[in-house]
């Protein structure tokens, strides 16, 4: 073959040296090539023929051009690849099957893998294997015929896995126009699809004759492309499901998966049991809606929030916000009265307003803090009505100017006052009562006294601070001096005059709701609340963790033998030693040869029980109206109300006697039956 390519090549020199006669060039391929009407793939080596250095294609350089001269630069030749292949460097390859540039020169399929239809695959399509890195039909490839690397001699064609001169049925010889002609299997060839000359595009097998998209492992065609229906939203579980609502595609099925810190209420519902009314502490628990107000949900607790104009001010959430505040005693919130001098007080769109003076008592500055602070009986500025001022040498009595006081009276300044009343004349004329701290100046008997403002009190009986404590946030004096808020496993706290729970102590909660009993919950052991109000533990509440052990049984026949049945004591040692500290929320005895059963479900005994059976103990503990003892001789003997402990005659009759390793022919174990010599049974113990 090197032979036959000597006179291409000098044709092709001469070419590019610029040789104008198409005759010579001509005549030179003639020489090259030798005329023949039917070319058969054999008659032309496939590249699997050639020898590695022959793959790259030709350059042809010019001889240099002498300087002297000015001949033209040297220029390369290169010879343009076989239709189907590409250009990658110096090679020209099939893109399609060539594993060291398969789909693109830069991609070379790993070591075990060969390349499909451009694509790196691990195993080769259904009728094709692997040789060295290409996937072959080896019933019609010439250079693996039958078997990879058995090639056809030149002149002959592969058919059915056998070199011949022929195609035979189903295959079809394809080829020709001056290529390489080879039998091709129009069911399977890629290269001829269904007919001869008719390839398959990038990406695509030929299966019954048709172009068909192959995907890679664990992808399928969809809409001509490959997707993953175990993880594609828009084809989940088939090619066009697709997820809605913000669901994702795990598995190949529509999952609704939600953010850290959201639960899954199911139905594609993810809620924040944290704060969530209609999922407060668990999905489905409600917070219920409260009178005057709407349900709320802090860290999992229920709790409420009051609408406008109105207040929780018996601190009990059970009945809602119960109290409209727009009266006189809770205007605007819990418990602030509204208290004036000399008048009635009034309560308007949740604020204190002056009312009605007392009889005799007139607002003449207007100011309401001080409420009516003019009494026109007495008062010479204005008697009788604001601004109604008598003369100097005149008197108010009973708002009438004149020039003398009535009984009980006495003139000071011009004006009959009342000495053993008057803030301003008390007790004598000029001696005026001083307000002390949050207090109103009264006389009383003629001395001076203070009356507190609302949401004070004098709690230290000294007069000479006045009111010093807020009644509406004092602990100590929590809405009257010396009411101490104290709650129980609760750091207590004074809102609007009334206890209320400031936090909870470590380990408890207020999963009732109620302030009056405190954090009644321990969060730790309450299997209705195990670590959170709400929180439902099936096991056992540890430490506010729900902990679930796995059930343990012991189950064996026992009966009079012969010998000594040692696989009873075999599985009472491996039962025992099962057991754990902790988790258990019942134990079971039962026998086969009677209907009684004994039942322990109190945790405490169940824990001294398990302990001592584990530890081999001794223990006699009560529990659900039945004495459950062990003495730890002959590795445990397990008593149910039995007469007496570790006795050697105690054999009751009926009763409840279990020891596995009495190491006896008769039988010492019963349950609802003789304890010595018992009839044949199975005895189970159940813990779980």
């Amino acid at each position: 073959m090197r032979s036959s390519l000597t006179p291409l090549l000098l044709a092709l020199t001469a070419a590019a040296l610029g040789c104008s006669s198409p005759t010579a060039v001509s005549t030179a391929v003639d020489a090259a090539v030798p005329a023949k009407t039917d070319v058969l793939a054999g008659d032309v080596a496939a590249p699997e023929d050639l020898p590695a250095a022959e793959d790259a294609p030709v350059a042809l350089d010019a001889p240099a051009a002498d300087s002297a001269t000015g001949g033209d630069a040297a220029q390369d030749v290169v010879a343009p690849c076989p239709s189907g292949q590409e250009r990658c460097d110096a090679r020209c390859v099939d893109l399609q099957n060539d594993p060291s540039a398969c789909g693109s020169c830069a991609m070379a399929c790993q070591s075990g893998e060969s390349c499909v239809a451009g694509t790196c695959v691990t195993r080769c399509p259904a009728g094709q294997i692997a040789c060295a890195g290409r996937c072959v039909d080896t019933q019609t490839d010439r250079a693996n015929c039958g078997a990879c690397g058995t090639a056809c001699p030149t002149g002959e064609v592969c058919s059915m896995g056998a070199c011949t001169l022929e195609c035979a049925a189903p295959t079809a010889l394809c080829g020709g126009d001056g290529g390489p002609r080879a039998c091709a299997n129009l069911q399977t060839d890629r290269s001829n699809c269904g007919a001869c000359g008719s390839a398959c595009g990038m990406g695509e097998l030929c299966e019954a004759g048709v172009c068909r998209l192959t995907c890679p492992t664990g992808q399928t065609p969809c809409g001509g492309v490959c997707v993953s229906t175990v993880s594609d939203p828009a084809n989940c579980g088939a090619c066009g499901t697709a997820c809605t609502g913000g669901q994702q595609c795990v598995g190949g099925t529509c999952t609704t998966v939600c953010e850290p810190g959201i639960t899954d209420c199911g139905q594609g519902r993810c809620r924040n049991i944290q704060t969530d009314p209609a999922n407060c502490g668990a999905c489905g628990r409600e917070c219920p809606t409260p009178t005057g107000g709407v349900a709320t949900c802090a860290l999992g607790s229920c709790g409420i929030a009051c609408s406008n104009g109105f207040g929780d001010c018996d601190l009990n959430s059970t009945n809602g916000c119960e109290t409209r505040l727009d009266s006189a005693t809770n205007c605007g919130a819990c418990g602030r009265t509204c208290a004036f001098a000399n008048a009635a007080g009034v309560c308007r769109d949740g604020a204190c307003a002056l009312g009605t003076c007392n009889t005799g008592f007139l607002d003449c500055d207007g100011n309401p803090a001080n409420g009516c602070e003019v009494n026109a009986r007495t008062d010479r500025i204005n008697c009788g009505r604001c601004g109604a001022a008598c003369g100097s040498t005149q008197s108010c009595v009973d708002g009438v100017c004149g020039t003398s006081c009535s009984a009980g009276s006495q003139l000071c300044g011009g004006a009959c006052t009342n000495l053993q009343n008057d803030p301003s004349n008390c007790g004598a004329c000029g001696t005026a009562c001083r307000a002390a701290s949050n207090q109103t100046p009264v006389c009383a008997a003629g001395r001076c006294d203070g009356v507190c403002l609302s949401g004070f009190g004098d709690c230290d009986n000294n007069a000479t601070n006045g009111c010093e404590t807020n009644v509406q946030t004092s602990v100590a004096n929590c809405g009257r001096c010396g009411t101490r808020c104290a709650l129980t496993n609760a750091t207590a706290a004074c809102s609007a005059g009334a206890c209320a729970i400031g936090s909870c102590s470590t380990g408890f909660g207020n999963c009732d709701n109620n302030a009056t009993n405190g954090c009644e919950t321990n969060l730790q052991t309450s299997n209705a609340h195990c670590g959170a109000c709400g929180r439902a533990c099936a096991g056992t509440c540890t430490a506010g963790t729900c902990v679930t052990t796995a059930p343990r049984t012991f189950s064996q026949p026992f009966s009079n033998s012969s010998t000594v049945l040692t696989a009873a004591c075999t599985a009472w040692r491996s039962f025992r030693a099962s057991l754990t500290a902790t988790g258990y929320t019942s134990i079971t005895v039962s026998g086969s040869a009677s209907s009684t059963v004994r039942t322990c479900t109190n945790p405490a005994a169940i824990q001294q029980i398990v302990t001592g059976l584990r530890n081999l103990t001794q223990f006699h503990v009560s529990c659900d109206g039945h004495v459950w003892s062990m003495c730890n001789r002959y590795e445990g003997e397990f008593w149910i109300d039995a007469p007496s402990l570790c006795s050697g005659s105690n054999c009751p009759n009926p009763g409840v006697m279990i020891r596995p390793c009495f190491n006896s022919t008769n039988n010492y174990n019963g349950v609802g039956t003789a304890t010595c010599n018992a009839p044949a049974q199975t005895i189970t113990i159940n813990v779980r």
